[in-house]
């Protein structure tokens, strides 16, 4: 291209200092390997203590509610501190499987909703919930008891008086919804039971809820 070729910056040899300070990262990070080795029982999805320096054992629940917002809020710090939200199993109470009744009347509202609600918002994939009611009931996660739950209360008769559309199915449906969100679960059949709520009280002008 014309240009001289200039090697003046010419990189100096490293120093014994620079190979001692390389030498004792390299051990540190050796002993902090053999220190996590002898520890395995320790999960990566609850222990925050690498670049920081602090180190914090958290439960569950606990480790669900910090690490969510902070997914939610600024991603890019989640994926740099490479945290996993842990998956909180909470099995639906027995007053919750005595509302829906057993295995066949939990079907019966599943084909009704998918006859119904399901063909004007499309929000449930059929394949994977059939294959959800493959399991007993009494086995059933609490967010999909919370689904059939909601299914039931958005495929019900309407009310004849208006006064009436605060139902005790709803109530139940309301304050389960409430009760599974703040035990630290999170997927896609709460969020699913959320809006199915929320249509019920906006078909039936359900104040303040609506």
């Amino acid at each position: 291209m014309g240009r001289a070729c200039d090697y003046s910056d010419v990189t100096t040899a490293p120093s014994p200092e620079d190979f001692q300070f390389l030498r004792q990262k390299v051990q540190e990070l050796e002993e902090r390997l053999h220190s996590r080795s002898r520890n395995p029982s320790v999960p990566r999805s609850v222990t925050m203590a690498d670049d920081v320096g602090v180190g914090m054992a958290i439960g569950t629940n606990t480790a669900s509610n910090l690490y969510a917002p902070l997914l939610f809020l600024d991603s890019d710090a989640y994926d740099f501190g490479r945290f996993v939200i842990p998956k909180a199993r909470v099995n639906a109470p027995p007053e919750i499987i005595d509302s829906l009744g057993d295995i066949a009347e939990v079907q019966t509202i599943v084909e009704a909703y998918f006859l119904t609600a399901h063909t004007w918002m499309p929000i449930v994939s059929k394949k994977r919930l059939y294959q959800q009611l493959m399991k007993p009931l009494a086995e059933q996660n609490a967010d999909f008891a919370l689904l059939y739950l909601c299914m039931k209360l958005i495929v019900q008769r309407p009310p004849e008086a208006p006064a009436t559309v605060q139902t005790p199915l709803y109530a139940t449906a309301k304050k389960f919804y409430f009760t599974v969100e703040m035990s630290g679960v999170y997927s896609v059949a709460l969020l699913q039971a959320g809006v199915l709520i929320s249509l019920y009280e906006l078909g039936h002008g359900i104040y303040p809820a609506a």
